[in-house]
């Protein structure tokens, strides 16, 4: 599927502020499920910015605004080609006990953030039959399968600083919560996997926000996709941005300023499939966004939608450290 999305971001102040810096995860990767075809970052007030890829090959973008101001907007605009994929968990037999695990798996077997080694975790293992698998197909499947059981979806049950002891004991969470279990439960029976952040696509008449699930490594297949908030396997549907040990490394923006103001956040995603006449072929230069085919001459509009993304903006003048959250919501 061929996609365009455009993501703003306005950060507002209740007075005027200087010195903000800032950095941005924005850009779609670039994967054997994926291609970025085009992306364009812009940023009001006008500054300069530039980009590095962090450890994980996730494209940081960064800037500073110095003049004052009382507003900052920043416009990401992606075209990106999904491709489908097909993974069958009864095929992946490796043996957990077989796993190789040395530095290129580590990071992704340790609890980090808010993925704790919370003492619940054995008895619920134990409970979902993790405990008695013995091969690596069989180890995502119940985690797939079964996440729902253990915590249903619910807005405002968690915040921004919860982890996974609090999400087991609150029994409900978001998007995040239900990743950073399911990369609990993987990892404790030794599966290397991974938090991912992007967007889940959905026709018109869905409520439509960013989105996050895992991805398990599987030895000879590579890394694979799973929600465990949905029990699905990731599809074309799917649109990656980052991939980190937990959410703690890949926040969509984080910065600091210089003020005493408050600040308040808004977030806008347009997300637009495009007609598949207009797919591009892997060879393709970038190009400008191609125009939608109306049907029965009648305009179609883009998919609009709003979500929340935690920001996380430091008050350098505060008494300690005020961290100022919008919470990352998902469908």
């Amino acid at each position: 599927m061929l996609f365009t999305i455009t993501h703003i971001t306005k950060l507002g102040y209740s007075h005027e502020i200087s010195e903000s810096v800032m950095e941005v995860r924005a850009m779609p990767r670039i994967d054997e499920r994926q291609v970025l075809r085009q992306f364009e970052l812009t940023v009001s007030p006008n500054v300069k910015t530039s980009h590095h890829k962090d450890w994980l090959e996730n494209t940081v973008h960064q800037f500073s605004v110095l003049s004052v101001h009382d507003e900052v907007e920043v416009r990401a605009r992606s075209i990106v080609e999904t491709r489908p994929v097909e993974w069958v968990l009864s095929q992946f037999g490796a043996r957990l006990d077989g796993l190789i695990r040395d530095h290129r798996s580590w990071d992704f077997l340790q609890y980090h953030g808010p993925v704790v080694d919370d003492p619940a975790l054995p008895a619920l293992s134990k409970q979902l039959g993790l405990d008695d698998v013995r091969q690596v197909g069989q180890a995502i499947d119940i985690v797939l399968q079964h996440t729902r059981d253990v915590i249903s979806y619910r807005k405002g049950a968690t915040t921004s600083a919860s982890t996974v002891g609090d999400v087991l004991q609150a029994g409900a969470g978001v998007c995040q919560d239900f990743a950073h279990l399911s990369l609990a439960l993987l990892r404790r029976v030794g599966v290397p996997c991974r938090y991912v952040s992007g967007y889940l696509y959905k026709e018109v008449g869905a409520e439509l926000e960013t989105h996050a699930w895992v991805e398990a490594f599987v030895p000879g297949v590579g890394w694979i996709g799973l929600d465990p908030t949905h029990g699905v396997m990731v599809s074309e549907d799917y649109v990656t941005i980052a991939v980190g040990r937990s959410y703690a490394d890949v926040p969509p923006n984080r910065g600091v300023y210089r003020g005493k103001a408050d600040e308040s956040i808004h977030v806008n995603v347009a997300m637009e499939r495009i007609d598949e006449r207009a797919r591009l072929t892997p060879y393709s230069t970038a190009i400008e966004r191609p125009h939608r085919q109306p049907q029965s001459g009648i305009p179609m509009a883009p998919l609009k939608f709003n979500l929340g993304l935690e920001q996380q903006r430091i008050h350098p003048n505060a008494v300690g450290v005020i961290v100022q959250q919008q919470r990352q919501q998902q469908q």
